[in-house]
């Protein structure tokens, strides 16, 4: 990659991007790495952009929302705070973060219906270290804001830190106005835009989702802004058919960090967890934007029950 990527191991940054030494980012006052570059089960470690760093596949699992469901069974329009664990497909009983939206319960009910696009959004990301602590890590807001066309496009602002206020802004990611095409682009802390995430509109997952087949997935192929080449993938995927009767809402998402760099001397770079942390940022966004919505789960549930 020529532009977009950050270069670890001595490389020069591109567009600003502070470098990766010592595993910490030294402009973002991150705590010291600390030793031991195992992911087994008891492994302390502190930095969680490295132990992004050291995933090159990890795993979403949304919570299903079993109150909504309940509400929504009988009749009543509610929807519930969404929240999420990360985890590393080798270890798949050890979370090492977790997701957990903070809208405000109003602007979460009109996240349904013709004023979607203009709700704000808040979530906030947990890492765990391995040491039975939960520390934050990433906040990400949307402001509420009157959106219209291709006018005042959704922008979701993330920081590394508990909040807005005391955190560091180091990206954004934008929902563009896209006509019959799911675009999203990814912006480094400067607004520069570094990465595009194309689901396209044609995906059998989009046009009839279902739990089995090709229509129980759909790709976000994540690619550098300025070569083009493709350095991620974000597949979404239903859980199970059970799950998809009774909260069709509720997804899971594999994302592949495919991308290698290499430096003067021919050695492989990987994608730092910087960039990382904002791909599992922009997935979270995906699902808020696209794939919240269980307006025919009743009709589902109806359906299985032979009612």
């Amino acid at each position: 990659m020529q532009q977009g990527m950050p270069m670890q191991q001595g490389m020069p940054m591109q567009q600003g991007m502070p470098m990766m030494q010592g595993g910490g980012m030294q402009q973002m006052g991150m705590a010291p790495m600390q030793q031991g570059m195992n992911q087994s089960v008891g492994v302390v470690i502190s930095d969680p952009f490295m132990r992004l760093e050291q995933c090159p596949t990890i795993e979403v699992q949304e919570k299903v929302k079993w109150g909504q469901e309940i509400l929504n069974a009988v009749g009543i329009e509610y929807e519930a705070a969404n929240s999420y664990k990360v985890f590393n497909p080798a270890l798949p009983g050890v979370p090492l973060f977790k997701a957990d939206e903070t809208t405000p319960a109003c602007q979460r009910q009109c996240q349904k219906g013709c004023f979607r696009d203009c709700c704000g959004i808040r979530l906030n990301v947990s890492h765990f270290p391995g040491d039975g602590s939960v520390r934050p890590f990433l906040h990400m807001r949307r402001h509420t804001s009157c959106t219209l066309c291709c006018i005042n496009r959704p922008i979701l602002e993330v920081f590394f830190g508990q909040d807005e206020e005391t955190g560091t802004k180091f990206g954004e990611i934008e929902d563009p106005c896209q006509c019959c095409n799911t675009v999203f682009h990814l912006r480094d802390e400067q607004s520069n835009h570094v990465m595009t995430a194309n689901g396209g509109c044609c995906q059998w997952g989009m046009i009839c989702p279902l739990p089995c087949g090709p229509c129980a997935k759909v790709q976000f192929p994540v690619s550098d802004a300025t070569t083009g080449q493709e350095i991620a993938m974000i597949e979404k995927q239903v859980p199970s058919c059970l799950k998809w009767c009774l909260a069709s809402d509720v997804d899971n998402y594999k994302i592949d960090y495919t991308w290698t760099g290499q430096d003067a001397r021919g050695m492989s770079i990987p994608m730092s967890g910087r960039y990382k942390a904002l791909i599992l940022a922009m997935t979270l966004f995906i699902d808020m934007r696209y794939f919240n919505d269980n307006d025919d789960s009743q009709e589902r549930e109806r359906a299985m029950l032979g009612i």
